[in-house]
């Protein structure tokens, strides 16, 4: 069974000042001449494509890797159902998980909220992770 990370991207709005890419830049935003600071944004999507990039360079094909928008709970509510009966967290870090793990900048991993709100380092989640799979007999690269 493999190990899954779930990566929780910041919202990307979408319906202003952004293109199908999910890049936020410079239109007028619903008629305004000013556009809306995105930065804070970017910043967190870049952070998660790091990650993303670090996680699958040092693990391939080892381990599941998602990233997910946080409002797609029809994605979500179930895989991390699915998670629980899979990875059997305990249950109140489940709940916990389903309750507040899911926003924006958060890292879940075998249905636990490792960080939330907040992300790591792409070299110190690469080290968390190693470490803990190297206990579970799972083959690193």
């Amino acid at each position: 069974m493999k190990p899954r990370i779930i990566l929780v991207r910041e919202n990307a709005e979408t319906l202003s000042c952004s293109d199908c890419a999910g890049s936020l830049e410079g239109i007028d935003a619903f008629g305004s001449h000013e556009v809306p600071d995105y930065e804070p944004v970017r910043r967190v999507m870049n952070q998660v494509g790091e990650i993303y990039l670090a996680l699958r360079r040092r693990f391939g094909d080892g381990i599941m890797i998602d990233v997910v928008d946080p409002r797609n709970v029809i994605y979500l509510i179930p895989t991390l159902i699915g998670d629980f009966f899979r990875y059997r967290p305990p249950f109140r870090v489940f709940i916990r998980t389903l309750l507040f793990g899911i926003s924006p900048a958060s890292v879940i991993f075998n249905g636990r909220a490792l960080h939330v709100g907040n992300l790591p380092t792409p070299d110190d989640l690469v080290q968390w992770v190693g470490n803990r799979l190297q206990g579970s007999g799972f083959h690193q690269p």
